[in-house]
């Protein structure tokens, strides 16, 4: 990158920060916070879903005292194995990269008390943890990214294991620049989406979106799906009863789609207007919902017609991040290859990244992050990446109808 590029760059940052900043504070620029629902939708449903209260998470109650966690606290994973709960979250100073970042990992017997496990620092960002239980084996991947906060700089994913006397060492694994996105056990196998994260805010990116099959957590085999399209990345993908792969692509910039295969060779992909990021499937009596960040801007493409291609991508870009978020609960409807907003958990400034443990046959455990709820705090996104985050529990139950 050159010296020019890289002051407009920073020059730019520079500009959302105040920006953002006026918006945050001036309360006759943003309104109470507000939760959307769908009612029509909600009554078209074969469950009722109904949710308590967010819990945060915090050290005196919650984390072990003494554990080191910074303003911002978010990626997170939760995992189920062998009767223990594993959770996992990066902290920092911000949503955005740093050298300061740390992951924690906790071990809990009821997913409220938390116990220390491993604190990873590398003097570089990290990001993207993702657990993986398999023949009784756990394994941990992340993502190491670089330092710089105004750029995305994927480097290696990593690889730890749990054993009787704690986790290894992280050894590299999968291709270097890739990201991790969704881990899946199906049929006594794991499947692992993986997308190329080099340049992925720049012009000339080339979006490719893998798919990795392992029979024991550390070999991987490449399979024939795959996805290559400018700005594609995050593939989150589950398996319904008759074992066909449903899953969701965020195009950034763009908007996002939805994927369907049925042989894990062949695929088709049903572009959509609004973009799901941090997506979460789950899959209830196989109909199918989704848990992800919702742009309460709507559609992700608000450009001009006016603007050349080359300048769309980076209006929406801006407009994306000085708008408000939520983390929302969608409904995948398989025969109209749709997705429908049910209604919004109460989020606000930056959240969404959900982690979800089934705990009996109609409830789930859901971890997420979100700005602090204890106030009106409905930042612009921006403004909630460069503020307090906190990471909440709740339980989402699902009753037929």
């Amino acid at each position: 990158m050159t010296l020019e590029k890289k002051i407009l760059r920073r020059s730019f940052f520079k500009y959302l920060v105040g920006f953002a900043t006026v918006l945050g504070m001036n309360n006759d620029l943003i309104s109470t916070r507000i939760l959307e629902s769908n009612e029509k939708a909600l009554t078209e449903l074969k469950h009722e879903i109904k949710t308590t209260k967010p819990l945060e998470l915090k050290v005196t109650e919650n984390f072990p005292l003494g554990l080191q966690i910074m303003k911002g606290k978010d990626n997170l994973d939760l995992i189920s194995h062998q009767g223990e709960f594993y959770l996992a979250f990066r902290t920092a100073p911000t949503h955005f990269a740093s050298e300061k970042t740390l992951l924690q990992i906790l071990r809990s017997q009821n997913g409220t008390e938390w116990l220390h496990e491993s604190t990873i620092q590398m003097n570089s960002d990290l990001r993207e943890p993702r657990f993986l239980s398999i023949n009784n084996d756990l394994f941990f991947y992340f993502l190491k990214a670089g330092t710089d906060w105004t750029k995305f700089e994927p480097q290696n994913i990593y690889l730890m294991e749990r054993t009787g006397s704690g986790w290894t060492s992280p050894q590299k694994a999968l291709e270097p620049g890739y990201i991790p996105w969704r881990i899946r056990n199906h049929n006594g196998k794991a499947y692992l989406s993986i997308y190329n994260g080099k340049d992925l805010y720049e012009n000339n990116h080339e979006g490719k979106i893998s798919l990795f099959e392992s029979a024991d957590g550390k070999d991987w085999k490449k399979l024939k799906l795959e996805i290559s399209a400018p700005y594609a990345e995050e593939l989150e993908f589950i398996f319904d009863d008759e074992g066909e792969l449903w899953g969701t692509v965020r195009f950034e910039g763009q908007g996002g789609g939805i994927v369907h295969s049925k042989d894990l060779e062949h695929f088709t992909l049903k572009r959509t207007l609004e973009k799901y990021d941090s997506a979460l499937l789950l899959k209830h009596e196989n109909e199918l919902y989704l848990i992800a960040r919702r742009n309460v801007d709507g559609k992700v493409d608000h450009s001009p017609d006016f603007l050349p291609d080359s300048l769309r991508r980076t209006f929406n870009l801006i407009r994306y991040s000085l708008t408000a978020k939520r983390t929302a609960i969608y409904h995948l409807n398989k025969e109209k290859i749709e997705i429908e907003h049910l209604f919004d958990l109460p989020s606000q400034g930056d959240t969404a990244y959900p982690a979800l443990v089934r705990c009996d046959e109609n409830q789930y455990l859901l971890y997420n992050y979100s700005s602090p709820l204890e106030e009106n705090l409905d930042y612009p996104w921006f403004q909630g990446q460069i503020s307090e985050t906190n990471i909440y529990m709740q339980m989402i139950t699902f009753l037929k109808k």
